[in-house]
């Protein structure tokens, strides 16, 4: 200080320092901190100039303890931090708050602050593993039963539209035949042969119920024919189909019952009294196979893994949320904060 004259910064120095600008300028363009922490992280620049003026290899010695460390922690662990999350928001500002007050002290203790705010953000991310792994195992059972309920709807929706039919077999395609579905869109997925078998036998059975338009009396008998054959055996794969999902009951057995007075009838040539089926409630806005999806936005989808920050702007709201669940066979993501 009192010879600054005889003080001159190298080449090396200045390149140093402008290195230092241009990291820490694009480490905050790349990771869309909280302003209140990246406002506190900016002013560490001074002190990894100086650790770095005096040591300019000091980022690439693994075996010592170092701000670059400290900082490398910090920044992870406060990727989604925002000053709406509570007392355990608060918990963490406070820590990094800490941590930062010890960098600037002038002497800090490299070895004892990151072995201390590793203690810490190891509790935390075991207590955030835990609540992320209570909420994925609740909300997957919900969306796969959700996503059950609305293929299993729009599948039998698709078989009965402008069909006519009676009033046991809607109480059966809307009662025991819809759970069944259900459970097979979960259990089994819709993208084998069991779901491709069980579409037709829905459509089957709605063929059965059916007037024999044809004025052709040669083809009509045709079409009573086959209908004959498929009326004797349809019973047996119903119930195959049922069995195998181990779903059955004392409902079911009633509703096979009524559908096989239905049958008789339509053997014996009786009319069978129609009804108006309304179609079975569809939840939510369904992306069904048909619709059409940029391939860019689907490839960029299907490169998210869990882990990965986002922010979500609602308005002038705007969040930081974390990928933590991707269920390929419902297609859905599940994001928290």
């Amino acid at each position: 200080a009192n010879n600054k004259s005889d003080w001159v910064i190298s080449g090396s120095d200045i390149a140093i320092l402008h290195s230092v600008r241009d990291c820490m300028s694009m480490i905050f363009n790349l990771i869309d901190l909280d302003d209140e922490i990246s406002d506190r992280l900016r002013l560490v620049t001074p002190i990894i100039s100086a650790e770095l003026l005096e040591n300019p290899s000091a980022p690439l010695d693994d075996d010592k303890f170092s701000i670059f460390t400290i900082l490398d922690m910090l920044i992870d662990a406060t990727i989604g931090w925002s000053s709406d999350q509570g007392r355990t928001g608060e918990k963490l500002l406070a820590e990094f708050n800490t941590v930062l007050d010890a960098l600037h002290s002038g002497t800090p203790d490299f070895q004892a602050l990151e072995t201390n705010l590793k203690s810490f953000l190891d509790k935390e991310q075991s207590r955030i593993l835990k609540l992320e792994e209570r909420l994925a195992a609740s909300e997957t059972g919900k969306l796969r039963s959700q996503k059950g309920r609305t293929i299993a709807a729009q599948m039998i929706n698709e078989s009965i539209e402008s069909k006519k039919l009676t009033r046991s077999i809607e109480k059966f395609l809307k009662g025991p035949w819809y759970e069944s579905m259900q459970l097979l869109a979960i259990t089994k997925g819709i993208n084998g042969d069991d779901w491709v078998r069980a579409s037709k036998l829905t459509e089957t059975i709605v063929w059965t119920y059916q007037p024999i338009d044809e004025t052709d009396q040669e083809k009509a008998n045709t079409i009573r024919q086959r209908l004959y054959r498929i009326i004797e055996h349809l019973p047996s794969e119903i119930q195959d189909l049922l069995l195998a999902l181990e779903h059955s009951g004392d409902e079911t057995d009633s509703a096979m019952d009524a559908i096989d007075e239905d049958h008789v009838a339509i053997v014996s040539g009786q009319e069978l009294e129609y009804i108006d089926v309304e179609p079975l409630e569809v939840e939510g806005n369904v992306l069904i196979e048909r619709t059409s999806v940029s391939r860019v936005l689907l490839r960029k989808v299907t490169n998210l893994e869990p882990g990965h920050w986002f922010t979500f702007d609602e308005g002038e709201k705007n969040s930081r949320i974390k990928l933590v669940l991707k269920l390929e066979d419902v297609k859905q993501l599940l994001f928290t904060n």
